[in-house]
């Protein structure tokens, strides 16, 4: 049997590959004889970023920058991206 994992993130929680390495890694405990293929996914929102870049093969470098309102918040980007 095969089954596809494909969450998204947590929001504010877990990203979504850290959600999928985690139902994968039960799955395969509790039946060993299952495939299991992760592939995260994202809505467009948070995460979209490390998401495209992971699924391209990617370096997604995270960062800290100023928001709109003149907050730090997280950010990232694809070092690869031109």
């Amino acid at each position: 049997m095969r089954i596809v994992v494909a969450p998204d993130s947590f929001k504010d929680c877990l990203s979504a590959s850290v959600v999928a390495a985690i139902l994968s890694d039960e799955i395969s405990r509790q039946r060993p004889d299952i495939h299991v293929t992760e592939c995260p996914l994202s809505d467009g929102g948070e995460g979209f970023t490390e998401i495209v870049t992971s699924a391209f093969s990617g370096d997604f470098i995270p960062v800290v920058v100023t928001g709109p309102l003149g907050e730090q918040i997280e950010s990232g980007y694809d070092k690869s991206a031109r």
